[in-house]
Formats: structure tokens, C-alpha cells, sequence
């Protein structure tokens, strides 16, 4: 970590200082000494969130900024600091809403950190308000929250897909005068693992703490940990410190009462190994400190995995460009952020319907989206193949030297927001040439007489142009094709003029992941033409002899029990139980082994706990 820019040392010091070290006076020394590019350190922030907590930090070297940064720091310190007030003041009338209706809930994430860990600065930026509750009172939450002025926001999505396949579903409540209350009411940490929830016993580890402002009730220390490493991996921002400085602090305040044991138990059982680890090796590379040695020597990580980690973290810790890359970092990370390399390449092949529209640039649910989902594997090569054509006109087509700029008939505009993040943020200067755009490319249009809009052109028809954000949902309204000014083809962004790039990568993702899915659905097709025929019974039973089926029941929860039938050593199907009706609540069976009688057999097993029951 030695070859860190000014800006990138300044961000690490500030978080060891925020951590309890003692960093004060060398980041008043590179502040006042070093050459330092303002809006490369205003990006930095951006990207892990810590900017009221680095006005935080530097006390009395605020004096040695520039008076625009300073004061821009100053206004997002003491507008968070307000923000969350409102957000803690709000759950607790939500809290009290659900307790009158007997509904049980948990604080979750920014809500629950700052109740136990930021306490004395209240800071830590939070997007939304997170709550955890059971799956069967999500009906009742629902209409309690519908009472107290919240209304769902499903984004033009269909619930069912929030509901199964995100376990979560957002609220708004707007209040005039007010930024908008977001609340997101989550029954699950992650995504379900074959319709089973994951870590379904942090419910029954729930603490309650006094936050100051009220009782509230919280996760475990171990359950937070894990809700930390597995929303790191699942919304793609890894590099993120304002995640390390959340575990440095838990780390700090339950050294002495962490359950190892259960912590253990739960990433084996859930295969969290390589989730966690990365998440606490950011932590020791980063801080540079012993709080997260013990974890790292508890968990079996192997030394390749971990090298390989160790590498990739310095590279991007130390990189000025993590904002441009977010989309990249994630496909790279995901192979190393779960245990086995088989689960991620399932989560990309079962990419749902609504996520394929939202990165195509189509509308969910229309039928033309419905017939390239259903021939996604062909349409991802086309796009591929566009992208890869349109990469190429691009390298040859951009003059990077600004020097000759009206010579070339290039203008430049400055671009805000974050429609069209990461691509282009806040702040880029955009080059923008006047010519005919092409299906794909970013358009600068006049939405009204005085703004300009970037945004990505989806289709055009009859001499009308459709256009997105790359970080919208929805469309913009057809505008008329001389309303378009021109494409963008690079932009400056501190020093650096960066080309706007086609997704060449995600092409090359989704192209591989398209062989696979052609491939996995032949295979079952052909499994299940063969198990048509009598003879693969015969073969099955004597591939699979009967001395090699195990029968176990797996560690009973407080509502269930779990058999599972093992063939050589390998789960093949399982079987759940509610204890109290001793109903059968779900089993499955793999389709290799589905000749062999395994249902039949865990159904018996279940007889018999229900009659010993």
C-alpha cells in the first residue's frame, strides 16, 4: 500500500484516525504540503460515503482546505447529521406502529450501526431506512405501514419479483417540506438458497439495546457482520471503506464477546467463508490493524484464494478510478467472494426477467422483452458483437488532444447528477461531437430551453428518439431528432480525458454465461428424455447402490427439522418439517437421482419424527 496517491493516503489515514489511531498531524501535513487534485479527493469521498465523517475527523485541519471544499464538507456533515436524526425519530414511530399490532421487527444496517456504534456522531450516511421482520407478517407490516402514510415503491416492477427474488420490498412516505422517508422491509439477509432463507436463525439471536433515543432491537454482533460482508456482495460496492470502518468498530466494541463457535458454524453451514474473509482482509490492509487478525486466522481460507484477494485489494485501495470501474470490480470480485465458483455462475444464468430488461436499456414485461429473455443467449452474442464493433469505431473515431477542439466541431458540457453513474458522474466534463448518433451511444439532447441532458439512446423509430439513464429505470419521452445536439464521446474527469466506452465486459460475461445456459438446459432436457425409459432406473440403482445412501437429520431449529439423503457423501435431496403440525413443508430432489426413491424414503423418515413427536 505504499504507492497510494496524496488523495488515496489522505482517505486512509482519515479512516485509521476515525478508527482510534492517532493520524491527526500527518494528514495536516499532506493537506498543507502535498499536491493535492480537489476534485479526485471530492470522487474519493463520494465513492465510500465518509464525507461528514472526514469533516469529522479533521477538527481543526478543516482551516488548511480550500474554502469551496470546506464548505461543501460542512454542508454534507450537518445535512447527514439531520438526515439521520429524521430517519432514527421516524423509525421509532414506525417501531411503535408495529409494536401495537404485535409485529416484531429489527433495525438493520445503517439504522442498527448507528444505534450501536456511531452513537456519538450519528454520521454514517444512511440511503434508506432498513427494517428485518418474519416472511409471514410482511402482509400485516404492510398495512400497518400503509396507514402511517407509506406507500409501496416498486418501480414499475412487478411485487412478485421484489417478493421472491430481492426478499424485500420498499416504502415511501412523502411529508411536504421533507425529503422523502424510503424504508425497505426485509425477511432475509440474501437471496434464498433453493427456496430455503439464509441465516434464518439470526432472528432468534436478536438483542435489544437502549440507543439513547429509544429501545431498540438490533442484530447480533455475528448476524451484523454477516449482513455487512453479504450486502458488500451483493450491491458491487467492495472497496467501500465506510463498510471496514462498521467492522473495525464492532470488532472493537465485542472482542470479548464474539461467538466464534456460532460465526463459524453459520459460514460453513451457508458457505460464507470467502465473504467474510475479504471483507476482514480489506479491513487489516486497509487499517493496518490486529483488530481482524483472529478472524482471518479462524477462517480455512486457502493461500492462493487468499494471495489472489490481497492482490486485487491493494490494486483497487491504491486505484484513483474505483468509481469508473463498479461494474467491472463486481464481475471480477463475485468469483471470489463465494466458496465454490459454481454459485455465482448460477445467481448470473438465473438472472431474472425484470434485471435483464433493467441492463439491456428494455421496458420489463413488454413483449418484445419477453421474447429476447426467452432467447437471451442469442441476443446476448448480437450485443456483444455491437459492442465490440462500437468499442473499435470508437478507439479509432476519438481525438484525445482537446488542444484543436472547434477545429474538430467538438463543445463540452459540464454534466451533474447521477443518471448516468458510473459511466459519467457528477461533475465530468463531457466532449460532446455533433453527428448522427448510433442505437447505444450517450446523446447530448435540450430537454428544455435551459438544460442539457446526457443519456444513453435505446431506440429511435420515425424521427424520434427514446433515451436512459444508465442508472434509471424508466425511460425519458421520445424526443425529436433535432433536439439532439449531439454524442458524447469522451469526457475529462480531473486530469485524465477517458473515452465513453461500450459495455464490452459485460458482452464477454454474458456470452460465456449464455453457453452455459444453452448447455445446462440440454443436459436436462436429455436427463429427462432418458428417465423416460426403464432402463435408466435400472442403470441409476446400480450406479447408485442403496449402501451408498445415508439418511441424516441435520441440526433442528426451533420451528423444524431437516433431512437430508446424502449419496456418496453429495446431497441429493432434502426434506423440511414443521415441528409443531409435523407437516411436510417443502422437499426436492435433484434430477440425477430423482429414480432412485429418495422422496418416498425422506417421507417415511419424517413418519417416523412425527410419530416419536
Amino acid at each position: 500500500m505504499n504507492n497510494l496517491s496524496v488523495e488515496a493516503k489522505i482517505i486512509h489515514l482519515a479512516m485509521k484516525q476515525a478508527s482510534g489511531q492517532n493520524y491527526g498531524a500527518e494528514i495536516n501535513r499532506l493537506l498543507l504540503n502535498g499536491d493535492i487534485d480537489w476534485l479526485r479527493l471530492k470522487d474519493l469521498l463520494g465513492y465510500h460515503e465518509i464525507a461528514a465523517l472526514f469533516y469529522a475527523v479533521l477538527k481543526d485541519g478543516i482551516h488548511f482546505l480550500p474554502q469551496e471544499f470546506a464548505g461543501l464538507l460542512s454542508k454534507t456533515f450537518y445535512w447527514t447529521l439531520r438526515d439521520n436524526l429524521q430517519k432514527l425519530k421516524q423509525f421509532q414511530l414506525v417501531k411503535q406502529a408495529f409494536e401495537n399490532e404485535g409485529i416484531g421487527l429489527a433495525a438493520l444496517k445503517g439504522l442498527g450501526l448507528i444505534a450501536q456504534f456511531y452513537e456519538h456522531l450519528p454520521v454514517r450516511p444512511m440511503a434508506d431506512m432498513d427494517i428485518l421482520l418474519k416472511e409471514e407478517d410482511y402482509e400485516k407490516g404492510a398495512g400497518v405501514l400503509k396507514r402511517i402514510g407509506y406507500k409501496k415503491e416498486l418501480l414499475g416492477l412487478k411485487e412478485s419479483y421484489w417478493r421472491n427474488e430481492q426478499c424485500h420490498v420498499t416504502f415511501v412516505k412523502q411529508e411536504e417540506g421533507k425529503t422523502g422517508n424510503i424504508l425497505e422491509a426485509h425477511w432475509s439477509l440474501d437471496f434464498k438458497r433453493n427456496g430455503r432463507p439464509i441465516l434464518s436463525e439470526s432472528w432468534q439471536r436478536l438483542k435489544d439495546m437502549d440507543a439513547g433515543f429509544g429501545r431498540m432491537t438490533v442484530l447480533s454482533a455475528e448476524d451484523t457482520l454477516f449482513s455487512l460482508a453479504l450486502h458488500q456482495r451483493r450491491f458491487g460496492k467492495e472497496f467501500c471503506l465506510k463498510y471496514i470502518l462498521d467492522i473495525a468498530f464492532l470488532f472493537k466494541k465485542h472482542s470479548a464477546d464474539f461467538d466464534w463457535d456460532y460465526f463459524l458454524s453459520a459460514c460453513r453451514r451457508y458457505g460464507l467463508y470467502s465473504c467474510v474473509g475479504f471483507l476482514l482482509l480489506q479491513g487489516k490492509l486497509c487499517l493496518n490493524s490486529g483488530l481482524f487478525d483472529y478472524g482471518l486466522k479462524m477462517l480455512p481460507l486457502s493461500k492462493s484464494k487468499r494471495a489472489i484477494m490481497e492482490r486485487f485489494i491493494a490494486h483497487n485501495l491504491a486505484s484513483l478510478q474505483l468509481g469508473d470501474k463498479i461494474k467491472e470490480n463486481y464481475l471480477k470480485s463475485h468469483f471470489l467472494l463465494y466458496d465454490t465458483y459454481s454459485e455465482p455462475v448460477k445467481y448470473i444464468l438465473n438472472i431474472p426477467l425484470e434485471q435483464f430488461a433493467k441492463f439491456h436499456g428494455l421496458m420489463p414485461y413488454k413483449g418484445r422483452t419477453k421474447r429476447l429473455y426467452a432467447l437471451r443467449f442469442i441476443y446476448i452474442l448480437f450485443c456483444s458483437w455491437q459492442a465490440l464493433l462500437r468499442n473499435n469505431r470508437l478507439k479509432k473515431r476519438v481525438n484525445l488532444d482537446l488542444s484543436n477542439a472547434s477545429k474538430q466541431g467538438l463543445s463540452a458540457i459540464r454534466a451533474w447528477g447521477w443518471s448516468m453513474h458510473p459511466n459519467i458522474q457528477d461533475g465530468d466534463l463531457v466532449i460532446i461531437k455533433q453527428r448522427q448518433p448510433r442505437r447505444g451511444e450517450v446523446v447530448c439532447f435540450a430537454s428544455d430551453a435551459q438544460t442539457k441532458t446526457l443519456h444513453r439512446l435505446v431506440k429511435f423509430s420515425k424521427g424520434y428518439f427514446t433515451t436512459k439513464g444508465d442508472n434509471c429505470l424508466s425511460l425519458d419521452k421520445d424526443i425529436g431528432e433535432e433536439e439532439v445536439l449531439g454524442v458524447a464521446i469522451a469526457l475529462r474527469r480531473g486530469k485524465r480525458i477517458i473515452p465513453i466506452k461500450g459495455r464490452w465486459l459485460h458482452g464477454y460475461f454474458y456470452f460465456l454465461s449464455g453457453l452455459i445456459i444453452c448447455g445446462r438446459d440440454f443436459l436436462k432436457m436429455v436427463i429427462m428424455r432418458l428417465q423416460e425409459l426403464r432402463v435408466y432406473s435400472w442403470i441409476i440403482r446400480v450406479i447408485f447402490s442403496k449402501r451408498n445412501i445415508e439418511i441424516s437429520k441435520e441440526a433442528e431449529t426451533e420451528d423444524f427439522y431437516l433431512i437430508r439423503a446424502m449419496v456418496n457423501g453429495r446431497e441429493a435431496a432434502a426434506l423440511k418439517i414443521d415441528k409443531k403440525s409435523c407437516l411436510v413443508i417443502y422437499v426436492y430432489v435433484k434430477i440425477i437421482y430423482r429414480k432412485l426413491g429418495l422422496e418416498e424414503r425422506l417421507k417415511r423418515e419424517a413418519d417416523t419424527y412425527g410419530k416419536k413427536s
